[in-house]
């Protein structure tokens, strides 16, 4: 089911688009291919969660070299803590980019494409890679 939305509310639901992943949101999809999308959404948050264990590193080494005051520190439990709070957060999303290469529907000519890209025949071609 396609519902077009009018502008004011066009606007807000594309905005809306970066919680669940959508490389559309910052015109990255005209660059990449349906592949290179897929593997962005999924590892999104791993990478992000190694972003705040890398930073929380970097900021341990500069205390140590006294380049930064203590109070600047990400201590582990709390960048724990903030990393099982962004899991947590965007479960939802997670779930939902990891089963996009699953949803398939049957067409008229009785092929079965999948849903997000019309154009893409389950079990073959680039899907397999999926």
């Amino acid at each position: 089911l396609v519902i077009s939305w009018e502008d004011p509310l066009k606007s807000i639901w594309s905005f809306l688009g970066i919680f669940v992943f959508d490389p559309k949101f910052i015109q990255a999809g005209c660059t990449m291919s349906d592949v290179a999308v897929y593997i962005w959404r999924v590892m999104l948050p791993a990478f992000l969660v190694s972003w705040m264990a890398v930073y929380a590193v970097l900021t341990a080494v500069a205390y140590k070299a006294r380049l930064l005051p203590g109070r600047l520190v990400m201590e582990w439990p709390k960048v724990r803590n903030t990393m099982g709070q962004l899991f947590q957060a965007v479960y939802i999303a997670i779930a939902m980019s990891c089963i996009l290469a699953f949803q398939c529907y049957q067409s008229p000519n009785g092929v079965k494409n999948l849903q997000q890209h019309p154009y893409m025949i389950c079990g073959e071609g680039d899907h397999e890679i999926l």
